[in-house]
């Protein structure tokens, strides 16, 4: 990739990395080549921005360059890490899906089924549902609730 920047070029940071992008819209799968850190299926990619905390791309997910805050990306090698569902603790290998964490959690022995309803539960905001298809990268120390969807309570 050059690394002359023209006029009308994106400049995105990636692990601290400066990139220039031609396109107003950039996707995980792009983002994570860059990094080179590994197979792009097999890496965790977050956008940061200005407003908000971190979040997961997903497959297939694009991202406004042209939308103000956009700050940098950060790619890591998936691994393994220690995470808790409900009362379970146990490890997890990312990234996953939303049913993968259900799945393994499952067979820590949690008390859980695969059709509750997930939440990565999260300090400075409400909990925030997973569904089954969404990609999961968690840092060690991520906190899920699983709860019967039937629970009306």
């Amino acid at each position: 990739m050059s690394t002359t920047i023209e006029k009308q070029d994106f400049l995105i940071t990636v692990n601290g990395k400066r990139y220039p992008v031609k396109n107003p819209t950039v996707t995980r799968r792009e983002v994570a080549r860059m990094a080179d850190v590994g197979p792009v299926d097999e890496v965790c990619v977050r956008v940061h921005t200005r407003e908000a905390s971190p979040r997961v791309l997903q497959p297939g997910e694009e991202v406004d360059l042209t939308l103000p805050g956009i700050e940098h990306f950060q790619v890591n090698k998936g691994g393994t890490v220690k995470v808790q569902v409900n009362k379970t603790i146990f490890q997890l290998i990312v990234p996953t899906t939303g049913e993968g964490v259900k799945r393994a959690a499952i067979e820590a022995g949690a008390n859980i089924k695969l059709d509750f309803v997930l939440f990565l539960e999260l300090e400075d905001r409400p909990p925030e549902q997973i569904d089954d298809t969404e990609v999961v990268c968690v840092d060690e120390g991520a906190y899920f609730s699983a709860v019967d969807g039937d629970d009306n309570s």
